[in-house]
């Protein structure tokens, strides 16, 4: 069965879900991300319903009517995900996702590490914090996970969460971003989903890397003029050395 039989079966002959590849396959038929799920439940009401039709009421009794009802979760249930009642609710929340984790679902961005090996990094265990290195990182299904060396007493940690690590330097991951887009020392980059912040020293912040280039060449190209210029005597016109303007006398001799 190829996916667009597979979607109209789930939206013309609907079924209950009996397992989590199904839910998963039922999330991914209606529009969610990948890693949600939707629980699909049938149930059966049996005839003496009615229905509205050309502003008249026909009697359907006698007829069966089967109602579904689904259950939407943001990634696996038993991990005490968000979960909506209703598909309206349910997709406009996956369209707003505003990362990778919202919802402890999973969303379709790419997840972004927040440390790189050989950081200075500080480890939480126990309420305090001890200076390390990163020695190593690794993917996983939730996150990522890292291996320290700690500076004190060299001994070394293994799979520890993101959440348990902070930065020394705050700006250190900005610092080494915009390092790795060929951006000049001293500018910062910073990553907000698909999208990307870059910050030059003076403060300005550019939303492409295009405008920032355009930006960097013009101050580039300000700097060569000023030097060019210097280099040259230009705004030295009496030709002394000193900058003084040809009309002034004083301290010179004529």
């Amino acid at each position: 069965m190829n996916l667009n039989e597979f979607i109209f079966k789930v939206l013309h002959d609907p079924k209950a879900t009996t397992c989590a590849e199904e839910e998963r396959n039922l999330a991914v038929a209606l529009g969610y991300p990948t890693t949600w799920r939707v629980h699909r439940k049938l149930i059966k009401k049996e005839g003496g319903q009615e229905k509205e039709k050309d502003k008249e009421r026909e009697s359907t009794e006698g007829e069966d009517q089967i109602e579904i009802m689904d259950v939407i979760y943001a990634g696996n249930p038993q991990k005490g995900v968000d979960r909506w009642y209703n598909h309206e609710a349910a997709m406009v929340a996956s369209l707003e996702s505003t990362g990778p984790y919202h919802f402890k679902g999973g969303q379709m961005l790419k997840a972004v590490a927040k440390f790189a090996k050989d950081d200075e990094v500080e480890v939480r265990y126990k309420r305090e914090w001890y200076a390390a290195t990163i020695s190593r990182r690794k993917k996983v299904e939730d996150g990522f996970r890292y291996s320290v060396i700690y500076t004190e007493d060299d001994s070394t940690q293994d799979d520890i969460l993101e959440s348990k690590i902070r930065a020394v330097n705050p700006d250190a991951a900005a610092l080494r971003l915009a390092k790795s887009m060929d951006l000049p020392s001293g500018w910062k980059a910073v990553r907000l989903g698909k999208s990307c912040v870059m910050t030059a020293p003076d403060g300005r912040t550019f939303k492409t890397k295009k405008a920032a280039k355009r930006y960097i060449d013009a101050l580039e190209a300000e700097a060569a003029a000023l030097a060019a210029a210097a280099a040259s005597g230009v705004g030295d016109a009496d030709g002394d050395g000193d900058g003084d303007p040809p009309w002034r006398t004083t301290g010179h001799e004529y």
